[in-house]
């Protein structure tokens, strides 16, 4: 099993480094960035509400971990202040090997794939796949599949 994840990353990261930007506008990939570089600014400030601003506010939003799928905005939310409800807890968010690809122009919709890491008191990390659509004409996270 070990083996197999670890072919697993290994395919992952030599894709990511060959195809960072894949069929993706400039001024959408750039959109997009920013959403996730603001996060992480926000996150390193021990601010998880801004850091929601960049998923949809909508019951709709979907939360896909380890413990199973968690629907709409407050209840993701609300997790994410009760599991990093310090900012010692959170640790300095980075994301790396990121791959943007746009699955559709006309209804506006990407994908990010891409490695996050956590360093600080509980050194964490993993991969994530985030779905994003054009919401009121700003980006925003729909489906977040993170492991």
């Amino acid at each position: 099993m070990r083996l197999v994840s670890l072919c697993i990353l290994l395919i992952f990261s030599f894709a990511c480094k060959d195809k960072p930007k894949q069929n993706l506008s400039s001024t959408d990939y750039t959109s997009i960035k920013a959403v996730l570089d603001s996060q992480i600014i926000a996150w390193n400030k021990g601010d998880i509400r801004t850091f929601m601003k960049g998923y949809w506010d909508s019951e709709s939003l979907r939360f896909i971990g380890k413990n199973g799928v968690r629907y709409g905005y407050k209840s993701v939310e609300s997790n994410y202040l009760k599991h990093y409800n310090s900012i010692e807890k959170m640790g300095q968010l980075s994301f790396d090997s990121l791959v943007f690809t746009e699955i559709s122009g006309k209804d506006k919709v990407a994908n990010v794939t891409g490695q996050w890491k956590i360093t600080g008191t509980n050194n964490v990390g993993g991969f994530f796949s985030l779905l994003f659509k054009k919401v009121d004409n700003n980006w925003k996270i729909i489906v977040d599949h993170t492991w």
